[in-house]
């Protein structure tokens, strides 16, 4: 409907112009359709969306329009721009490049892919992006094993891209081969050396997987960190110590983590089956009375309390 009303508001306007230009005979002329002006649609055409076609246009004004309207998130104008500049040079690996991310982050993952494979075709210097760009659309597709494919053929060509290596991890950790997934998780935390996040994901994952000296180790690291959620880090670490039957390790650092949130009354109850293990029957007794009446609930955790204590006495 925009377009329409487009084209009625220039033959109007042209209308109107001659009209007031023109002397009587003109005008008579004008109203028998016997008039001349040169205008080409193509010239000033806007679609719906804000993109101006212009025939004449140069492939580096196309790619530039292209560009500044991608960087802004309008995807479709961009995507417009760029078909019109991959009519001048279908095969130019820039252009590829902005019209495979474009469809990306529309989500016509078709669209995307032929452009992504177009790179490919031809020797470009946007390879890795290639690689990248189809790995991330196969796991967005659950086609977890050509990500892996894809991703992992961008890894040969850089192995310092940490990007890469966390979305193989995420991929590995999808199809629940955890061994593979943590190599990976190590490799982007030793390439992101002050990267909280990663080193808690990769403390986390250790975790999952009963790794607790490899979790130790990640969780040590999170704690130094100056945004780290040190109360997490600490109580996470005072578990593996736990599992790993490091009591005073573990009651240190639950001592630490109660300084920090007192709230957590199961702090108070992993501190007595510390010391339980211990058989440090006065400080067991000392830290289950405090967590019964620390805790508002009544539970498995606070009957197995109230056995301990009797026993202990």
């Amino acid at each position: 409907m925009k377009k329409l009303f487009q084209i009625i508001f220039v033959i109007t306007l042209a209308y109107i112009t001659a009209f007031y230009t023109s002397d009587s005979k003109s005008k008579k002329d004008l109203f028998d359709f016997n008039f001349d002006f040169d205008f080409n649609i193509s010239d000033w055409f806007t679609d719906d969306y804000g993109y101006h076609y212009d025939p004449n246009a140069s492939i580096d004004t196309l790619i530039q329009q292209g560009e500044y309207y991608y960087i802004n998130n309008d995807y479709y104008v961009a995507i417009e721009y760029f078909k019109q500049a991959s009519t001048l040079d279908s095969i130019n690996p820039e252009i590829n490049l902005f019209l495979a991310k474009s469809y990306e982050n529309i989500v016509d993952y078709t669209l995307a892919q032929i452009h992504y494979k177009k790179l490919l075709s031809a020797d470009s210097t946007y390879r890795l992006e290639a690689y990248m760009g189809l790995g991330n659309i196969s796991t967005l597709l659950t086609k977890y094993d050509s990500a892996q494919i894809y991703l992992s053929k961008a890894i040969e060509i850089d192995q310092n891209k940490p990007e890469v290596f966390l979305k193989r991890a995420e991929n590995y950790m999808l199809q629940n081969d955890t061994l593979k997934a943590l190599k990976d998780f190590e490799k982007v935390a030793s390439l992101n050396q002050n990267e909280y996040a990663i080193h808690l994901r990769t403390a986390t994952v250790f975790f999952e997987v009963k790794n607790y000296e490899k979790a130790i180790e990640y969780y040590s690291k999170c704690i130094n960190f100056a945004d780290a959620d040190k109360y997490s880090c600490l109580k996470f670490r005072a578990f593996s110590f736990y599992y790993l039957k490091k009591y005073n390790e573990a009651i240190a650092d639950y001592k630490t983590a109660l300084e920090i949130d007192k709230s957590d009354a199961y702090l108070y109850y992993n501190i007595a089956i510390s010391y339980d293990e211990l058989s440090d029957k006065k400080s067991a007794i000392e830290y289950f009375e405090q967590f019964l009446s620390e805790t508002k609930e009544s539970d498995s955790y606070s009957d197995y309390a109230k056995e301990r204590i009797k026993a202990l006495q």
